[in-house]
């Protein structure tokens, strides 16, 4: 079981540089690798292309687009999933993947929530600063009063 774990946290590595490899593509060139035919696929495509296509070949199945949105939205999807494959994979192959992003991304402070938590033994990644994150954004946004004095309410209470 161990060498099963060992060999599945290289391929998540190895993802994972392909998918940092991808953020790189799509943030300083714009572009993405997509397959063409069948929608679903042709949905998730991005995801599954590491290699870049052909594009001397006009009847190739995989494309290329360049677009505006490729840097915007890709780029820090194909980022994040780089980065959460990398320490996920090197934690399952026994290399301290999640602790080193944690120091990397809390600034070398221990004191601070973790950005990933990794259970090796059911496969489980959590997120316990995204979580943190996001009830505080939701107390400031929804948490807050106006504080409107009564004198100043431009329709009258009860009406």
């Amino acid at each position: 079981m161990e060498q099963l774990g060992l060999a599945l946290g290289v391929i998540l590595m190895i993802m994972g540089a392909g998918y940092l490899f991808k953020a790189f593509v799509a943030i300083a060139q714009g572009r993405i690798w997509y397959w063409t035919g069948f929608l679903p696929l042709t949905i998730i495509s991005p995801w599954l292309i590491f290699c870049p296509p052909n594009e001397r070949k006009e009847k190739a199945i995989a494309k290329v687009k360049d677009a505006i949105w490729a840097p915007i939205f890709f780029g820090p999807v194909f980022t994040i999933m780089g980065v959460v494959c990398l320490s996920a994979g090197a934690d399952m192959a026994n290399l301290p993947g999640t602790s080193t992003t944690n120091r990397l991304l809390t600034s070398w402070t221990s004191d601070k929530t973790p950005v990933i938590v990794f259970d090796k033994k059911n496969y489980k990644l959590q997120f316990p600063a995204a979580v943190k994150t996001a009830n505080k954004i939701t107390k400031i946004i929804f948490g807050t009063q106006a504080g409107i004095k009564e004198q100043d309410k431009l329709l009258p209470t009860g009406g």
